[in-house]
Formats: C-alpha cells, structure tokens, sequence
C-alpha cells in the first residue's frame, strides 16, 4: 500500500508536460498494485495518491475533485479484478485492457466536473490520445516485466531442483562403484586401484571388480556411448547384468555374450558400451579377457616394456543381438600391471583443443616404476588436468590399475 501509494503520489508530481498543462499518472500505480496484489492494496494505494492530489499543492484546481476520486476508484476496480482471478497475475493483454478502462474513466469523471477544461485539454489537443497510450505503456511494461521476472525466478528454483537431484543421482551412481581401495587388503596377491571422474554431474563410464571364489579375480571396465542421466541408467544396467551373471561355471565369453544380448533385446534408445572385462588366475598370473570394442588396455612388464591388448575381440555390446565376444589369454609376471582406462583420458583437450593422447599415456606408464596402482592413478589424473590447464572436461575419466603381486 505504501510503496504503490507513493507511485501514485510521484505520478503527480512527476508528470510531463502537454497541451499547456501536467499529464499526470497517478492513476497507473493504484492500477497496478489492484490487479497485482488485490482491492486492498489498489483501494489503498490509490486513497494515498487521492488524498494526495485533493489536498497537495498541485496545478489543476479545477479538477482535484474527479482527479482524486478516479485514482481511488481505479484502484478498487483493479483489486476486484485480482478478486475475481484469484489472486493469478493478469496477462499483459489484461492489463493494458484495463489501463485503457481506466484511461477512459478518468477523463470521464474529468469531463463531468469540468466539461470545459476536458474539451479543450482531451479533444482538441488528442489529450485523451497521450493519456491513453501513457496508461497502456505504463501499466504493460510493469506487468510483463513482472510476468518475467516471475518465469526467471521459477526458472530458478528448477534449476536448482534439477541440480540437487543430479547431485543425489551422482552420489547413488558413485556409490554402486567399489569406493574401498585396497579392496582386498588381506589378499597379499593383489594391488589394485581405480578412479572415476564424471565430465557431468552423472556419466556413462563404470568400472567393477570382484571375486570369483579365491582363485580369479574379475576386471571391467566400460564407457556408455551416451553421457548424463541416460547414460548413467544404462551404466547402472550394464554393470547390474555383469553382476548378476554365475562367473564360477560360465566361460568368459559366454557371459559377455549373455549380457549382450540381454542389453541388445531390449534396446529401443540403440546406445551401447565399450567395454573390456578380464579375469585374472591368482595363482598363475594368467588373464582371459575380452575386448568389447574398447581402447586397448596395457600390461606394463617388470623390464618397463609395455604390451597393448589391442586385439578387437568383438564389437561394442548392445548392438548385435548375436555377437560373439571370443577372448584371449596372456601371463603376467609377479610385480607386473594391467592398465585399464576410457578415452576420457586419450582424448582430453586443452584450451587449443590438442588431445593428451595416448603417447603421452605411455610414456607414463613406462615411467610408472615400481610405484604403487594408487600413485599411477594419481598421476595419471594430474597429468591429465596439468595438461588440459583449465580446460573443461568434455568426457568421463576413468581408469583402473591392478598389479600381480604373485
């Protein structure tokens, strides 16, 4: 009531010029604060903005009268409005409708008290043309700003509610991860570390591990072709199926080539995933493994050599419902590593978009000493954001590290 009251106040005596006399708007305020916020404050504000023009010291004796009456009931008019609305903001058509009412009513009470001056000042100057397009652009401009200024604020609280519950699905998707390193401190046979860094609040890469009775020890790593919640869900999936599969009695191809096809029937969105999955004989250091379509991995030998498993063992899952995924086997020596990573690393850019790539990765694995699976994760990490020096992350970044204690 105050604020609008105010307004009101200013808009006599702030009003401009024409036809020899003040066109004021004082009536534009109550207006506003009636279909904006109810007969209340329409009623009110606009008592203000009458008593003022009544008893202020301002031009226009004449017409104090049906100036000052108008401006109250302007802004009842437009509280009755916001009555009958219920309280919903009023369209900018509706209120630029309603400023021209008020326009027309205004020079009406005018023009029954002082017919002479209204003739003069309204018909024969096109007054009643300024007044009507100062109403209209007054009261529209208000309105539509506000109509904005609403949208950006729920714009808002969506965002935030959209954040919040990204960041809910980010800790869920991190957290069906094995987080726990060293997973198996009690196994001296074992070193093994992995690391995952989503580019969004949610990715597609995952990484498993785990036990199959006490003798093998199961390896996966994967990159869903989509990033973002569907490529999170499908993540979720994929990892959930190589899970639930019985490794102690199936082969290891014939376990991929189950979870294919479960991911291929059913695939209407035709994403897929990259994966690699090996599994290691503690006892022998022998690995059978599978490539998916995916980046080679890299066995780092005691002498610093590196051997890249780059055979292309079967095509990328969820694609071709009867694909075969054949694998291979290869033998690690006691204190050798197997590095398993996504192209979230290879491809990282810097601000000049040039790659790390994977010499950069070599030669870091080649470097990589004796140092522990953590360390060469960390490494890597910080390589890699070294290298991208500020540049925005545009894949996940994942990578696993398991070395054959023997």
């Amino acid at each position: 009531i105050l604020i609008f009251g105010v307004l009101s106040m200013y808009g006599t005596l702030g009003g401009f010029k024409y036809g020899g006399t003040t066109m004021n708007v004082r009536d534009i305020p109550p207006a506003i604060g009636g279909i904006m916020f109810g007969p209340v404050v329409g009623a009110g504000s606009g008592l203000i903005g009458g008593v003022h023009r009544w008893f202020g010291v301002t031009a226009g004796p004449e017409t104090r009268e049906p100036c000052a009456t108008a401006t109250f009931v302007i802004g009842l008019l437009g509280g009755l409005i916001w009555k009958f609305r219920k309280g919903a903001l009023p369209s900018v058509r509706l209120a630029v409708g309603f400023a021209i009412f008020a326009a027309v009513l205004h020079m009406g009470f005018v023009t029954s008290y002082a017919t002479e001056w209204a003739n003069t000042y309204y018909f024969s100057n096109w007054g009643w043309l300024v007044k009507v397009l100062t109403y209209c652009f007054g009261t529209g401009i208000f309105v539509y700003v506000a109509h904005n200024l609403l949208r950006e604020r729920e714009l808002v609280r969506s965002k935030a509610a959209m954040e919040s519950e990204l960041a809910v699905a980010r800790d869920i998707q991190l957290n069906i991860l094995p987080k726990v390193f060293p997973p198996y401190p009690e196994r001296k046979e074992i070193e093994l570390h992995a690391l995952l860094e989503p580019a969004k609040e949610v990715g597609g890469d995952f990484f498993d591990f785990f036990l199959v009775g006490e003798k093998r020890l199961a390896l996966i790593l994967g990159d869903v072709s989509g990033k973002g919640v569907p490529g999170a869900l499908f993540m979720a999936v994929t990892r959930t199926m190589f899970r639930s599969r019985n490794w102690a009695s199936g082969t290891l191809s014939s376990n991929v080539e189950a979870v294919n096809r479960d991911l291929a029937a059913d695939n209407g969105a035709c994403m897929f995933v990259t994966l690699f999955c090996a599994m290691g004989d503690l006892d022998t250091g022998e690995v059978e493994y599978c490539n998916c379509g995916h980046n080679p991995p890299f066995i780092r030998r005691n002498d610093g050599s590196l051997l890249a498993l780059d055979e292309q063992l079967g095509p990328m899952l969820g694609v071709m419902l009867d694909a075969e995924y054949p694998s291979r086997r290869v033998t690690m020596a006691p204190g050798e590593l197997i590095f398993m990573y996504t192209d979230g690393i290879t491809e990282a850019e810097d601000k000049e978009q040039r790659q790390y790539g994977e010499e950069r990765l070599r030669q870091l694995l080649a470097e990589a000493g004796k140092s522990s699976t953590e360390a060469l994760c960390k490494a890597l990490r910080q390589s890699v954001s070294g290298f991208a020096a500020g540049a925005d992350q545009s894949d996940d970044i994942t990578m696993l590290a398991f070395r054959y204690l023997g």
